[in-house]
């Protein structure tokens, strides 16, 4: 459930038969209970959930930061996670045949240090903190929850044009700081999590990101890729 319109449809031409791509603007409780409903009208059943929502929102420093963009963030990327996460998990609960939910949170935003983002790095270290708790209270009903922390992936979220330039060689500019060379795509951010091949996985937060946070003093780029403070 959620993500872009052209998400949604390239994603519900890879799902098996019984799955549903399902968009929300997350903006009320009434929309993360509808999708689930929804499902639950077209299957009879709910037993996985992609829990997809992600806006970048303002980048500012901490203290130039508007209040109300760090609340349209909160509201999106938090919020309208829980809204679907409480509703998967009260139908789920109720039919007794366990399930399992993954949720999106991030590599970046998460496990390394986004200047000016304050806003996003927030509800997405929300997200995991959210899912461990979520993944503890559905337990006893065989329900997991899980979040997986995407690296770039090339989508117009995760590749923004880098200085200027066209959406390829934004995709370049980004491999080039990866180890492993490459971006990420949409089909590596896999289904494992939902499937019983996991099914001994709760509370994880699983990072798909060629490598990108295992960069850290020892390996960073030189002084001169840094500016110099004002």
């Amino acid at each position: 459930m959620g993500g872009t319109r052209a998400h949604q449809r390239r994603v519900d031409g890879q799902l098996p038969r019984r799955a549903h791509g399902h968009d929300q603007s997350r903006r009320h409780r009434r929309s993360g209970s509808s999708a689930v409903e929804t499902t639950v009208e077209t299957f009879g059943r709910l037993d996985a959930v992609f829990n997809n929502a992600g806006i970048s929102g303002a980048v500012a420093p901490v203290h130039e930061l508007p209040v109300e963009d760090w609340d349209t963030i909160i509201r999106i990327n938090l919020r309208g996670m829980f809204l679907v996460l409480q509703a998967s998990l009260r139908v789920m609960i109720q039919a007794g045949n366990g399930g399992s939910i993954v949720n999106i949170g991030s590599s970046m935003a998460g496990w390394d240090v986004l200047a000016s983002g304050a806003g996003y790095v927030a509800s997405k270290h929300g997200v995991v903190g959210l899912t461990r708790v979520a993944a503890i209270d559905a337990a006893p009903y065989g329900i997991r929850v899980n979040a997986i922390c995407p690296g770039v992936i090339e989508t117009t979220l995760g590749v923004p044009a880098a200085g200027g330039g066209d959406f390829e060689s934004g995709v370049q500019h980004f491999a080039d700081r990866i180890p492993l060379r490459r971006i990420g795509q949409p089909d590596d951010v896999a289904a494992f999590l939902a499937s019983d091949e996991a099914r001994h996985v709760t509370g994880a937060d699983w990072l798909i990101d060629g490598g990108q946070t295992l960069q850290s003093w020892a390996n960073a780029p030189a002084g001169s890729a840094f500016p110099k403070l004002r």
